[in-house]
């Protein structure tokens, strides 16, 4: 199984394989806590249970972070309890004295004559308490070791250290310091900014009020919709007048005029009556089309007609404005602006209608009122004073009273209908603004999910270690560059990415108002947005290698180059040293993307700094210095030395023993010289 297992390493990583052996890594501070009170117990501990797993000659490798050591340094705990870390790793290091430790009572105790660690890099805290400070010592760290497992610059630091343990003829124990300074194309961390600031400049996009440059678009649209939907005056008129033809059976006026039409016809060619007659044809008349007020009498037929049929018209128009509302909601190019344009068009063209049908109203209404107080006036004159609902003697008929019969049940229809189509753009009117107030309330909800991919104010930059990022000339940070790439996208692509988004939002939450009503997907509803955005500037930055975006904003013969590698190089020191002032072996290494620009790169550098003997390292989506000292005393660190010594012996004088075990005699060997 572990055969395989590596083989698929090796295979997906495209690296080889470098080695079977078992690789751990102990990483530890020295200035107190767990990492100086248990670095060594751990790492024998280790060894041994790799031992028991078939490793006989597993690899440890000590990645201690200790503090500064000099005049600045205040002598206190820390590097007290660091002097007496080293000392512990001095008396063990290299088998100079045999480990024994037990871990629990019924398990036999651990006994190794080697050292603790194959090899141990050491290196140095910042001098201040700084977050920044420590974040970029976290990314030398996490850098160091990412580039010895995972790159194939690995395999070179490698073999530079085995020629150099080889060179190791002395018994002197011997560690490493090793500094690095990367010059990174951040296409990852560019990505990471850039699908954040693109989610935020969506819902910008998504909750922006200007429309201006809608209003004729959505002008024109709403006038076809107005048609498609049956939301024209004439149209919802013809409704009703339809629901009254489909009740009579015939058109109102020939029915009308059918009422009439035997009191026309009694005598060849007579055109008067009795008034009996004619009475009962107007209360006929009346309960099909009602008194011009009708309050608190029995609903005339058409009217009931005209009552049923409103209940239909009423609800497929409120289905209509709920559509056109958010019909715009939904469409990428427009959403919340375009919506709320929508309706400020809805509502001005309701509030036309409903004023032009309140002055033809008010005149209808007079007609009606108008032509009863002349049919009233005729047939009471007809009956002797009496009322319409009173029968009076039999009197003859005029032709007028005839014409007012037929006139006045059609003026009193056409109210009715005015009256329903009347209340039908009242209620439209009435119900837009709850649809304005939707928009707003989507509108703050996206304005506060839009807050959750913001940065927080606290956020950190990424901890990548010391160097700097290869960027466009004059953009600041990863913020400035992500603008920069969003900038230059070209607008129908992102036209498309909000069209992909609102499929994702249809098949999940059917609609974007049901994200915005829904609090329980918002958290739902930004993953997707981080998705799709992250994939779409995946397929739009460039996967160019960093040597090649480097000449791509800089030259050779650019004035900031030889400052900038320079730089760079003098960056990549170690800040951990000898005291003895003795020249020490370095191994210096650029690690650069095989290939055209990373050779170009490469004979840039040693132009500029000639003589220092760059090992070439390959490594595809990076360049980083590396400078190391592979066979640096432990005995010659400043931790040991003057400063350190006398730290540790202010706290023996204090009572407090900084080392873990009392047992063993914790003298070195090699003592830092005075």
């Amino acid at each position: 199984v572990t055969d395989q297992a590596v083989a698929a390493s090796a295979t997906r990583t495209g690296l080889g394989l470098r080695s079977n052996r078992a690789r751990a890594y102990i990483i530890a501070g020295t200035a107190g806590g767990t990492g100086s009170g248990m670095f060594l117990d751990l790492a024998y501990l280790i060894k041994n249970e790799f031992r028991q797993i078939g490793y006989p000659k597993p690899e440890t490798i000590g990645v201690l972070l200790v503090p500064s050591a000099d005049k600045t340094t205040a002598k206190g705990v820390g590097l007290s309890n660091t002097y007496a870390a080293l000392q512990e790793l001095q008396y063990f290091h290299g088998g100079r004295h045999r480990y024994q430790g037990r871990f629990a009572p019924n398990e036999p105790p651990i006994s190794d004559g080697d050292g603790p660690f194959t090899r141990c890099n050491l290196i140095q805290l910042p001098k201040r308490n700084d977050p920044a400070e420590l974040a970029t010592t976290a990314g030398l760290v996490a850098r160091t070791i990412y580039l010895e497992l995972f790159t194939a610059a690995g395999r070179v630091m490698d073999s530079i250290r085995t020629e150099a343990f080889a060179l190791n003829k002395t018994n002197v124990p011997v560690v490493q310091a090793c500094g690095l300074y990367r010059l990174s194309w951040p296409r990852h961390e560019l990505l990471t900014v850039a699908t954040r600031r693109l989610g935020q400049r969506m819902i910008q996009r998504w909750t922006a009020k200007e429309a201006s440059h809608l209003r004729e678009l959505i002008q024109t649209w709403l006038d076809e919709q107005w048609r498609q939907r049956e939301l024209d005056l004439e149209v919802v008129v013809e409704r009703f007048n339809k629901a009254v033809r489909e009740a009579l059976r015939e058109e109102p006026e020939k029915v009308f005029a059918a009422f009439v039409a035997p009191l026309r016809q009694r005598g060849a060619g007579a055109v008067r009556s009795d008034s009996d007659s004619a009475y009962e044809v107007i209360q006929q008349l009346f309960q099909v089309v009602g008194l011009p007020e009708i309050e608190g009498e029995q609903c005339p037929s058409l009217q009931q007609v005209i009552e049923e049929r409103h209940k239909k018209v009423v609800a497929d128009a409120e289905n209509h404005l709920a559509a056109m509302a958010v019909a715009f909601i939904e469409q990428p190019q427009y959403r919340l602006a375009g919506a709320e344009e929508v309706l400020a068009q809805i509502m001005s063209r309701l509030k036309r209608t409903i004023s032009g049908l309140e002055g033809v109203r008010s005149q209808v209404l007079a007609d009606v009122y108008d032509t009863y107080g002349r049919l009233a006036n005729v047939m009471n004159g007809l009956m002797g004073g009496r009322t319409l609902t009173v029968m009076g003697p039999r009197k003859a008929v005029s032709g007028e009273l005839l014409d007012l019969m037929e006139q006045y049940p059609t003026k009193r229809l056409k109210l009715h209908v005015l009256d329903a189509t009347l209340s039908i753009y009242r209620r439209l009117a009435t119900s837009a603004p709850e649809f304005v107030r939707e928009i707003s309330f989507c509108r703050q909800r996206l304005i506060e999910m839009m807050a959750l991919i913001s940065p927080a104010g606290d956020e950190k930059p990424f901890p990548t270690g010391p160097g700097r990022m290869i960027l466009p000339h004059g953009v600041e940070g990863l913020d400035g560059a992500a603008d920069l790439f969003l900038g230059a996208l070209p607008p129908q692509d992102i036209v498309d990415l909000d069209a992909d988004l609102q499929k994702e939002i249809v098949k999940k939450y059917r609609s974007l108002v049901g994200v915005c009503v829904n609090p329980q997907n918002t958290t739902g509803f930004l993953a997707v947005l981080a998705r799709l955005s992250h994939e779409f500037l995946e397929g739009h930055l460039e996967k160019s290698d960093p040597a090649a975006v480097f000449f791509r904003y800089r030259t050779e013969s650019a004035p900031n180059t030889p400052k900038l590698l320079t730089h760079s190089f003098e960056e990549a020191a170690p800040d951990l040293t000898s005291i003895s002032g003795k020249p020490q072996m370095e191994a210096t290494i650029l690690a650069a993307p095989p290939g055209a620009d990373g050779e170009r790169f490469r004979k840039t550098v040693e132009s500029i700094l000639p003589g220092i003997g760059f090992i070439p390292a390959p490594l595809a989506d990076d360049i980083v210095f590396v400078r190391e000292y592979p066979l640096l005393p432990l005995a010659e660190l400043p931790q040991l030395a003057d400063h350190g010594r006398d730290a540790y012996q202010q706290q023996l004088v204090a009572e407090y023993h900084p080392h873990t075990r009392t047992d063993l005699p914790w003298v070195a060997t090699d003592a830092a010289p005075n």
